[in-house]
């Protein structure tokens, strides 16, 4: 679960970035992939689920009580930064939620 190809990404990397929820929520519940691995851009699956919009796997990512939301990609920037950037108040209530729960 946690081999990376040559960019970096490992099958959660891709996971997200294809929406497929399902798959995510296995590799992470079977505690196969690392949550918060980052690929060579310094890309964990949360920012890659971000960046390609795919928004119910960011909810679910943010809810993972092992997600680390502070990683910075190679532009210094969290999701919260692109979220608050990019006006997608939602995914900034849902993290701002996910810190005040855990």
């Amino acid at each position: 679960g946690n081999a990376k190809n040559k960019v970096g990404n490992t099958a959660l990397h891709l996971a997200t970035a294809h929406d497929n929820l399902d798959v995510v929520k296995r590799l992470v519940e079977q505690g196969k992939a690392k949550i918060n691995a980052e690929n060579n851009k310094h890309e964990t699956p949360l920012h890659k689920a971000y960046y390609h919009r795919c928004f119910n796997v960011v909810e679910y990512l943010v809810a993972a009580p092992s997600v680390d939301l502070n990683v910075k990609d190679q532009y210094g920037n969290t999701v919260l930064h692109l979220a608050t950037a990019h006006g997608h108040l939602d995914v900034v209530e849902w993290l701002v939620e996910s810190v005040k729960a855990n």
